[in-house]
């Protein structure tokens, strides 16, 4: 742009900083440019000229020009423009609008000082004076220079202006990102200034925003102990942290709320060097209370809320060491719950799971609170009796035991008697670790069960030979089966109104190959735990069937009665009425010739469910004994509800009959309420005419015992039925 009041001065400036070819001047342009010297062709760059005759004309020129986008590069500015501005307000007022533009300014000899000039105006960068008379190439190269520096100046400015918009779009996105992510971030330079933080951090530690804005991080980090239980530990780290920023650190801390927070420490570099220290908080509040959960499930019983078998191990390990150093004993009790399974079958399962609560309820508030509660699994308990000074004191909390589990309680409106069986090993004569200590009194439990149960007993070295021998016994009887080791014998049952045989009970024997014969006693508790009674039930099911009409079809004997012991497990199955269908059509055995026996266990369950099973079978013909009435929890009077054919008095209290007034009352008691009930009477175990005589005179029905006759072999009992047949056993009876 230039700027002149002299309209002849523009004309000569356009022509030199035209593209034309002819460079003379006139005699004007002469005196003002001075002569000519060279007049070699020159190429000018291509300017875009605008003119201006007064400085407000000019600086509406430069208004105009920004507005439009297309900003001025240079400006010839002439010093006397009257009567309007002169060069210098002329050149104030355009930098007001645009400080980029360039200025020369044309002044005479006479005119300001180039001191008076920069005073007056400060951006002298920008500015040039171009005195008079000009040269022509002055024009040429200062118009070259100057246009040249605008456009570099440009250049940069536009480079800074992308640069800085990408920093601050990078500045955006890092921010976006910052307050995405769920931790709380904070950063900190080495020189101790907050340099980036996010919302998340502002809200996890309750610190107004102004505060990271003006303090310094050991303020800020004074102010995040505050919050911190280990509020002295917490600054120590941060502040050791900004000491050695190059080390990375992860630590959880708790705050006062009860809040988790992790932290990560990472530090921040910038050209292999470290530049600050970012600190990033996690919230694993959450995750700890899961991981708390999970490890409290995977340690301890759902059901009963006590410790399992995974922690169990430590805690007696911990009673051991507590015990080792203070010179003391430790008491393990293996804890059992009596006929569990039949209540668990018998009222089901919500049940069964209502008294196992109840019993560990028991213990618990029996126990001392340092001693240790946990459950093994199913009906067995475990419980560490620590700090014990001497181990006869035992006794005393043993006893105690069983006299409170031996209480009946309600649970679902049913009143139940859970006794329990005790094993019990000591530290340090029975084991010194936890594995001996558990298997010690495991062993000790098994002898407490095999003594009668709802008792205690200790452990002793010769009972773990007990064991191995019911383990190989129990891997035995999986195969006795198969390998036709099982056989039946088989008692007569005698009728004292006509002294005649009436029929036979059948009784399970296993014969082993190297063991030879094993009592029932020992292999049928193995085979009810296992699961085996129920195949080994059917068996001796379908052989008593097939003998019974093997002898009621042949001349040894008519309509004679089998008897034949069904268990608790056998009897609840969905398909026994179908197995007992198919094996009485498979044998061709009438019904009415078959007894079967359950024990009192059986009766303490659903009751409805039983009843109408038996009631059905009545319907088909069958006939019901219940065995060993009086070893169990039943009485007479709950015993009407039930479609029994027969009581069977157990051989305890037919044993003393003669001697035993007591026993004697209670024998009369079952037989006269039977007969009022119209329950025939069994008396199991008789061995002497005494008692034989006695029971004959109270009227009872029938008698079985070892006075009569042992248990037979198939061959010796249909040579004993042939001989008996139709006759009184004798004269005695009848």
């Amino acid at each position: 742009m230039l700027v002149d009041d002299n309209a002849e001065i523009h004309k000569d400036f356009c022509k030199i900083l035209s593209k034309n070819d002819d460079l003379a001047l006139d005699s004007d342009e002469e005196i003002l440019f001075g002569q000519v010297r060279n007049t070699k062709k020159y190429t000018a760059p291509e300017y875009k000229i605008d003119s201006a005759y007064q400085g407000k004309e000019a600086f509406e020129l430069v208004r105009t020009s920004l507005l439009s986008g297309e900003p001025y590069a240079l400006a010839f500015i002439d010093m006397r423009m009257p009567p309007g501005w002169d060069g210098i307000e002329t050149i104030k007022r355009i930098w007001e609008l645009d400080p980029y533009i360039q200025m020369v300014i044309c002044t005479a000899y006479s005119d300001h000082s180039w001191e008076d000039i920069t005073n007056e105006l400060e951006n002298s960068d920008n500015l040039l004076i171009l005195k008079k008379p000009f040269e022509v190439i002055e024009i040429n190269q200062l118009a070259a220079a100057l246009t040249r520096k605008w456009e570099l100046i440009a250049n940069l400015h536009t480079l800074i202006k992308n640069r800085t918009s990408e920093l601050e779009r990078l500045h955006s996105l890092t921010q976006t990102t910052l307050e995405s992510v769920q931790e709380g971030i904070l950063g900190v330079g080495l020189n101790e200034q907050i340099l980036v933080y996010n919302e998340n951090f502002l809200k996890q530690w309750n610190i107004p925003e102004e505060l990271l804005k003006s303090e310094k991080s050991k303020l800020i980090f004074q102010r995040l102990a505050d919050q911190v239980e280990d509020s002295v530990i917490f600054l120590k780290v941060m502040n050791d942290l900004q000491k050695e920023p190059q080390q990375k650190k992860t630590k959880e801390w708790k705050l006062n709320t009860g809040i988790i927070l992790e932290l990560f420490a990472k530090p921040q570099y910038l050209h292999d060097e470290v530049k600050g220290i970012v600190y990033s908080f996690r919230d694993t509040t959450e995750r700890k209370e899961l991981e708390q959960q999970l490890l409290h499930q995977a340690t301890h019983d759902n059901l009963t809320g006590l410790p399992n078998r995974a922690l169990l191990t430590d805690r007696i390990n911990q009673a051991i060491s507590h015990a080792k150093r203070y010179g003391m004993y430790v008491g393990i009790l293996v804890v059992d719950l009596d006929f569990f399974k039949e209540i668990n079958d018998s009222y089901g399962h919500k049940v069964g799971d209502l008294v196992l609560k109840e019993q560990a309820k028991k213990l618990l508030n029996f126990v001392r609170e340092n001693d240790t509660v946990a459950r093994m699994g199913g009906d067995e308990f475990v419980v560490i009796l620590g700090s014990q000074t001497d181990e006869n004191n035992l006794i005393g909390l043993l006893n105690q035991f069983i006299e409170l589990f031996s209480t009946p309680f309600e649970v679902e409106k049913r009143e139940i008697i859970a006794t329990v069986s005790i094993g019990v090993s000591i530290y340090p004569q029975d084991g010194m670790d936890a594995d001996t200590l558990l298997k010690n009194a495991d062993a000790a439990l098994y002898h407490a069960k095999d003594l009668g149960r709802n008792r205690f007993q200790f452990y002793m070295e010769e009972f773990n030979k007990h064991i191995l021998q019911r383990n190989e016994l129990t891997v035995a009887l999986t195969h006795a089966l198969q390998n036709n080791q099982l056989s039946l014998n088989y008692q007569p049952l005698i009728d004292l109104k006509t002294g005649n045989i009436m029929g036979v009970e059948a009784l399970l024997r296993w014969i082993h190959p190297t063991l030879g014969l094993i009592p029932p006693s020992t292999f049928i508790p193995i085979a009810e735990e296992t699961g085996l009674i129920t195949a080994i039930g059917e068996w001796v099911l379908r052989t008593a069937c097939t003998q019974a009409e093997k002898w009621n079809q042949s001349s040894i004997f008519h309509n004679l009665k089998m008897s034949v012991n069904i268990s608790s497990k056998q009897f609840r199955q969905q398909n026994f009425l179908f197995i007992l269908n198919k094996i009485i059509e498979e044998t061709g055995l009438d019904p009415d010739c078959l007894e079967l026996e359950i024990t009192e266990s059986l009766i303490l369950g659903n009751i409805s469910e039983i009843i109408q099973k038996m009631i059905e079978l009545k319907s088909l013909g069958f006939h019901f004994a219940i065995d060993d009435f009086g070893t169990g929890y039943s009485n007479l009077s709950y015993l009407k509800h039930f479609p029994f054919d027969t009581i069977k008095i157990d051989k305890t209290f037919i044993d003393n009959i003669t001697t035993d007034s007591y026993s004697a009352s209670i024998v009369q008691a079952i037989i006269g309420m039977s007969k009022n009930m119209g329950i025939k009477v069994l008396a199991e175990g008789v061995e002497h005419k005494e008692q034989v005589d006695f029971l004959k005179k109270n009227h009872s029905n029938q008698v079985q015992g070892y006075y009569f006759s042992k248990p037979l072999n198939e061959e010796d009992c249909a040579q004993l039925l042939a001989l008996k047949q139709g006759k009184k056993w004798d004269e005695n009876l009848g």
